[in-house]
């Protein structure tokens, strides 16, 4: 079945491309921690720009299914965008999306360890939805960097396993299939579960 609706990408690259992916993601959460841990004032910028992001989506206004919808559609377009970069060729856009999301993760990180509350608060608030919206996360971005890759090999007339656009086809149809649903329930228990855990612990 997985042949018939993703043939582009079932020969086993995708497989390998999504552990390669998720593995330069750990690498960067863990250098995202270090920096802050190490240059504790790199904290001060970080945390003005993630409550300007999230006074930008006007969070604090919302309650219910309208905070879960916000944060649905907006970690859906920056999914969906990070795929998109991918038609860009020869620049690999979809990797800029990937290091700032691991950077970030590991720096907050560092800011719960050296503020007092500890690792363990800190993931508490974000592995309950992090187990769905970390992996939608790099599997876009996986997507789009295939895409690119793709894209670039067929500009420079080398030889590729697929034309660029049923690669674009497949990658468009694993994005609605399986990324989609991830960053749905992600949603629904960042808004529902997680400040229920966090209760517990802060």
């Amino acid at each position: 079945m997985f042949r018939h609706y993703f043939p582009t990408l079932a020969d086993g690259s995708l497989r390998e491309a999504l552990k390669t992916t998720a593995l330069a993601f750990l690498i960067l959460t863990v250098i995202g921690f270090a920096a802050v841990y190490l240059f504790p004032e790199a904290a001060e910028l970080l945390v003005s720009f993630f409550y300007d992001k999230v006074e930008s989506l006007g969070m604090e206004k919302l309650s219910g299914m309208e905070a879960a919808a916000t944060l649905f559609f907006n970690n859906l377009l920056a999914s969906f965008s990070a795929v998109a970069d991918g038609a860009i060729p020869f620049l690999y856009l979809s990797a800029a999306a990937l290091g700032t999301n691991a950077l970030l993760l590991g720096a907050f990180g560092a800011m719960y360890q050296q503020s007092g509350l500890g690792l363990w608060a800190y993931l508490v608030g974000i592995l309950p939805h992090g187990i769905f919206e970390l992996p939608a996360l790099i599997i876009a971005c996986t997507l789009g960097l295939s895409l690119c890759k793709v894209g670039t090999a067929r500009l420079l007339r080398r030889e590729v396993r697929c034309g660029f656009l049923l690669h674009l086809r497949d990658c468009s149809r694993f994005f609605f299939v399986f990324v989609l649903p991830l960053l749905l329930l992600a949603a629904l228990v960042e808004v529902y579960l997680t400040p229920v855990l966090l209760s517990l612990v802060l």
